[in-house]
């Protein structure tokens, strides 16, 4: 998922082919006329089968102007933020793909200096469409009130796409952990606000990506990624750097993991599950998804060589 998934879908909908060595070293193609099966584990449960050595997507036209940018408001504006994203959003078209962001508000020429390192709650937004389409959906969200600061506005896509770069250097500890939901009802915006003002690392944040459109129409077993009935995603994204600080950064991702658990769908994106929480891997699938996943594996990667990843484990290795 990313800036476009509303508009052309995930980027496993868009891969066309695949050259794929094997844990015996044999070399595939994998296509819908080449190894179909291991084609469509590849979409969402790829790591688990081989090396990708080579692949071939399906191109897209956009922009190459995009309108796209961040709205900050107070933390405690976030249940209104939701409330009128939950007005409009029968109404986005797929060109509009939206993500929230709850964070502490980072250093920058952008940000008022009184507001760095308070926690904030953002709307990020990504138009696809026309210039002035693009600009008009900025607005809906701006002029519901007084935002901090507010950066939409038309930029190449290209540059969009690179504008988080900054955040994700290397030599820090990190630990990812997420759901799905049909809904943000009050109790889960209530949690996330809690947790938000708990935050101790300038790097911690929790996005949650709003779905549909492009994503949702793909039929669930069309492809190994499951969930696409969803409207929402969440990732908790703890980010250190000191290593004394672990403890305590896990902790609260897995604390907000756990609180939120009884508001969410029990489905999770396989990029957000944690290195400790691999029974959680058939949930990012789907049961159908899942079980069609480890014949696969029994096919291609009986040994389990593949396993440092969301693992999904042959059927002989559960005594199936």
């Amino acid at each position: 998922m990313g800036w476009l998934h509303r508009r052309i879908g995930l980027a496993c909908d868009s891969l066309r082919s695949a050259e794929v060595v094997t844990a015996e070293g044999a070399l595939l193609v994998a296509s819908e006329t080449d190894n179909p099966d291991l084609f469509w584990g590849l979409r969402g449960g790829g790591w688990n089968f081989g090396a990708v050595t080579s692949m071939e997507f399906e191109a897209h036209p956009i922009g190459p102007t995009v309108v796209a940018g961040l709205i900050y408001f107070p933390l405690d504006r976030f249940p209104e933020l939701v409330e009128r994203h939950r007005m409009l959003k029968s109404r986005f078209p797929d060109e509009l793909t939206t993500w929230f962001f709850l964070r502490l508000a980072p250093p920058g020429p952008v940000i008022p200096k009184e507001w760095v390192g308070r926690p904030v709650a953002a709307i990020a937004l990504c138009h696809c469409g026309t210039v002035e389409d693009g600009k008009t959906w900025a607005d809906e969200f701006a002029a519901f009130g007084n935002p901090i600061v507010n950066t939409v506005a038309p930029i190449e896509y290209r540059a969009w796409q690179r504008s988080l770069d900054a955040r994700w250097g290397n030599g820090f500890y990190n630990d990812w952990r997420g759901h799905c939901f049909h809904d943000l009802q009050p109790r889960a915006v209530g949690l996330l606000m809690d947790y938000t003002s708990r935050l101790q690392s300038p790097w911690s944040d929790i996005k949650i990506p709003h779905l549909g459109g492009a994503v949702r129409r793909v039929p669930e077993t069309a492809t190994a990624y499951g969930n696409r009935g969803a409207e929402f995603g969440l990732v908790i994204q703890a980010r250190w750097e000191n290593a004394a600080d672990s403890t305590a950064q896990t902790a609260w991702a897995k604390d907000l993991r756990d609180a939120l658990a009884p508001h969410a769908t029990g489905g999770v994106y396989a990029n957000f599950i944690a290195a400790d929480e691999r029974d959680r891997v058939p949930s990012a699938h789907g049961p159908e998804n899942y079980r069609r996943l480890q014949e696969l594996k029994l096919k291609y990667d009986p040994e389990n060589v593949f396993r440092g990843n969301p693992n999904v484990t042959p059927l002989k290795a559960r005594g199936l």
